[in-house]
């Protein structure tokens, strides 16, 4: 089944629609909750995971530079255990964190056996007893694909709306 050809609306209100927003949500709250390892079952095993830095370009648009994030699978899977394990100073007190997922698109590429769509997420972090919240706005753009009957994320390109990061440290997947 593909999604071409189909109006706005009828992409908004197709099941596969539903079970994208469905699987984003899920994965905000296991990222959330701390559950790393349910997080990492819903990875694809040729996972491209990016996040590059911005800045303004020539024409004033935004351009892609040089990488905060650039996973694998592996090196992905390397990141959570480090960031889950118990010698992680990092992460003492453990960081607590909120994603609001809003602004979802399904591609008319997509189709069941492949998904491809885009997302805003909002991330707030705060930590210990710290007043201050940080904030981390972006967009996602991603590639799912169905296997054995699941969703696994294959691609995602995370771009941030800041040049410089606010952030004490980048531990935590977008």
């Amino acid at each position: 089944m593909t999604l071409a050809g189909l109006t706005p609306l009828e992409l908004m209100t197709s099941p596969l629609y539903a079970e994208y927003t469905l699987w984003l949500n899920d994965e905000a709250e296991q990222l959330d909750h701390h559950r790393y390892d349910d997080w990492l079952a819903r990875l694809a095993p040729d996972l491209h995971y990016t996040m590059p830095g911005r800045t303004d370009g020539p024409d004033g648009l935004p351009e892609r530079v040089s990488h905060h994030i650039d996973e694998t699978f592996q090196s992905m899977t390397t990141r959570i255990r480090r960031i889950s394990g118990a010698t992680n100073s990092a992460e003492t007190p453990r960081t607590r964190t909120r994603r609001f997922v809003t602004n979802i698109r399904l591609s008319p590429s997509s189709t069941s056996d492949e998904v491809h769509g885009s997302s805003y997420l909002l991330l707030t972090r705060s930590r210990g007893l710290r007043a201050d919240l940080e904030l981390l706005p972006c967009e996602r753009i991603d590639e799912l694909v169905r296997i054995d009957g699941e969703l696994k994320l294959r691609r995602r390109e995370v771009l941030v709306d800041q040049a410089t990061l606010g952030l004490v440290h980048l531990g935590t997947p977008l």
